[in-house]
Parts: structure tokens; C-alpha cells; sequence
């Protein structure tokens, strides 16, 4: 494992050796290089990180910080994966895990099988009907592909953006198909709705393909006015980064819209951490904030993302408790909901869905 192949795994940047010098002067990856020293026991400079890393199974180090930050339970967006992803069954063995649905993974899927927008749509239902029963949760990323500003499109747009899909052999659709891609997500809408599922969605920044202004939390307010989907518990995931206010905003607006400390957090400085956190409770209510690690490829970043979510969650609070804002009990119980009773209401961990076997909280990837 190179240096420049090891730093891309901690930029949303270009993933290219030239970019990666210039992660290097991130506070960022300063201060991760301390985290994993600590970590790994070893010297917190780039050369000393990479060489203790090496020596050290993937697999084993995931399971020793399972145990360690007392991870109970993963959700597992297997849509996003290369051939060094765990499987589903292995990280089984270490952890209860289950399964997100990506449903742009299942759009492109069924598209490939399909010769006309009608076996397109009978694909997608067919997989719908067979992979959501055994999830826990959808997702969607459509932020990435043609924005949050999701409409109803007419049938006649929606047919030609498949017959451009096919023409073109266009694999990924984006701005170019955003009929189809609403009249899927929407589909998948009615579908959380029906059978009670949550729905996770890509909000705020993330990786170079993505247009920031479109993926502006703010956009979703016309979905969720939408009466078909008021009982669709949405999650808006990575804080919304750096629409944060506007995420909490939404919580406090719509009882079915909750926020997620993912992403944002550990990648911002410290005080950038606690800023977002401090504005999404501006006007959010605590028991709809989720914890998440939004951990790729590599375990560091269970460890990463749990101990700085702590810490920024804790000072924050302790600050607020201290200033007398809060009460003790609120702090106490906020701190819990978010590590653990939010998440097990919103996924009904301990109800009969999908995810019934899990007995504890969760912590999404």
C-alpha cells in the first residue's frame, strides 16, 4: 500500500497522486496521522502510520475497534464497493450488520437488462419486491446524479430519457436523465411509504462529481410537501455540510425528516465539527440527530469517525450544560438518543421490519 494510495481513502478530492500532497496540509489529516498513531502504537508521521497499517489484517483491526468503541450494530451500503470490500457475511462474523438498499445501484442494474422503459419498470419492481424485504433502510445518492430539486415528471420525458440512456449507452444517468431519475426515486418514495422502510439521502458536499449547489437540503422541501410521502421517515445524511442550519431547519419543520452527523464529522477541523453540530441543534430537535461513521474501505474510519463524534457531542453539550441551557438529564439523554435510542426508534431495531434480528443500536456506514 503506497502513501498516495493510502491518502485517497481521506479526501472527497480528486483521488489522483498530484492531489494528494496538498492533502498533507489539511487539519484534517494532521490531526488523523495523531489519531492513528494512537491507534496503531506507533510514531504519528505518515512513514511510521503506513508501515504499522501494513502489518495488521483489515479484518482483525475492524474487529478490535468493534470491540473497543462497543459498535453493536452496522448498516452496509453494499452498492458503493470495489473488489476490496468486505462482504456483507464476513463483517457478519464480527458485527451485527445489515444491508442499505442504494436504489441508483438497482436503477443501473435493471437498466442493462432492460430493451424498453416498460421491462425497465417491471425490472426495477421485481427487485424492489425481492431486496427490500431483506434491508434495512434505502438510500439514494440522486443528489450526485441531477440534484435534490425532485419533480413529477410527465411519462412522455421519462420514455425519452430511457431511449437517450440506451442510445448513448450512458451507464451512470445524470442531469441528462433527470426524469428517469426522479420517476425512480419517487417509485422507491411510494414504496418507503408503503412498506414503512426508512429512507437515507446524500445531502451536502462530497466527492469532486458533485454540484453543491443542487444538493442543497432546501430543494427536498417540495418532496416532502408531497402528500404521498409525509409518512416516509427520511434521513438527510452528512449533516447537510455546509447547509447545516437548513438540515436542522428541516427537522424542526417536518416530523418526518431527520439529520445525520456522518461525513462532516471527523473530516472538518475540531471547531468545525462542533460548529456543525451546534447548528443543526439551532432549531433541530436532539431525538431526530443520528450518529453515523459513513466508514469506506477502510476500518480507521469506524474508529475515527466514533471518537470524534463523541467528543464533539459530549463538549457540546458539557458547554451548554455548563452555561445553563440545558439540564443534566436533557445532555444525558441527548448524548444516548444519538449513539443509540434515535436510531433504534427511526429503524425500528426493535420492531418486526427487516431488521428485526438486531438487538442494539446502530451506526450506518
Amino acid at each position: 500500500m503506497s502513501s498516495d494510495f493510502y491518502r485517497m481513502y481521506y479526501t472527497e478530492g480528486y483521488h489522483e497522486p498530484k492531489n494528494s500532497r496538498f492533502l498533507k496540509s489539511t487539519v484534517f489529516f494532521e490531526r488523523t496521522l495523531r489519531d492513528l498513531s494512537e491507534l496503531l502504537t506507533c510514531d504519528p508521521d505518515e512513514e511510521s502510520v503506513l508501515a504499522a497499517r501494513r502489518k495488521i489484517n483489515s479484518m482483525a483491526l475492524f474487529e478490535r475497534i468493534v470491540a473497543e468503541q462497543k459498535i453493536e450494530c452496522v448498516f452496509v451500503d453494499d452498492g458503493f464497493s470495489n473488489n476490496d470490500s468486505a462482504p456483507l457475511d464476513e463483517i457478519n462474523r464480527v458485527v451485527t450488520a445489515a444491508r442499505v438498499l442504494r436504489i441508483e445501484s438497482v436503477l443501473e442494474t435493471c437498466i442493462k437488462e432492460s430493451r424498453s422503459l416498460s421491462e425497465l419498470w417491471d425490472a426495477i419492481t421485481e427487485n424492489a419486491n425481492r431486496l427490500i424485504p431483506h434491508s434495512v433502510a434505502l438510500k439514494s445518492i440522486i443528489a450526485y446524479r441531477s440534484g435534490l430539486n425532485i419533480t413529477i415528471p410527465g411519462k412522455k420525458d421519462v420514455e425519452e430519457a430511457f431511449l437517450r440512456i440506451k442510445r448513448d449507452r450512458i451507464s451512470k444517468p445524470r442531469k441528462e436523465s433527470k426524469a428517469l431519475l426522479d420517476a425512480v426515486f419517487l417509485y422507491f418514495c411510494a414504496e418507503s411509504a408503503h412498506r414503512g422502510i426508512p429512507f437515507q439521502l446524500h445531502t451536502g458536499y462530497g466527492d469532486h462529481d458533485i454540484d453543491l449547489i443542487e444538493s442543497n437540503p432546501c430543494l427536498l422541501r417540495g418532496l416532502f410537501e408531497m402528500p404521498a410521502y409525509q409518512g416516509v421517515p427520511f434521513i438527510l445524511l452528512h449533516t447537510g455540510y455546509p447547509y447545516c442550519r437548513e438540515t436542522g431547519y428541516l427537522s424542526a419543520i417536518y416530523p418526518n425528516v431527520y439529520t445525520d452527523l456522518g461525513l462532516a464529522i471527523p473530516y472538518l477541523s475540531e471547531s468545525g465539527m462542533r460548529n456543525v453540530f451546534e447548528q443543526l441543534s439551532e432549531l433541530g430537535p436532539m431525538n431526530k440527530c443520528l450518529y453515523s461513521s459513513d466508514a469506506h474501505f477502510l476500518p480507521e474510519w469506524f474508529y475515527l469517525s466514533a471518537k470524534w463524534a463523541k467528543s464533539t457531542v459530549q463538549k457540546t453539550l458539557n458547554r451548554m450544560h455548563t452555561e445553563g441551557e440545558i439540564s443534566e438529564r436533557f445532555a444525558i439523554e441527548t448524548y444516548i438518543g444519538i449513539f443509540n435510542q434515535n436510531a433504534k426508534a427511526v429503524y425500528r431495531l426493535d420492531g418486526q421490519n427487516a431488521s428485526s434480528s438486531i438487538k442494539s443500536h446502530s451506526e450506518s456506514l
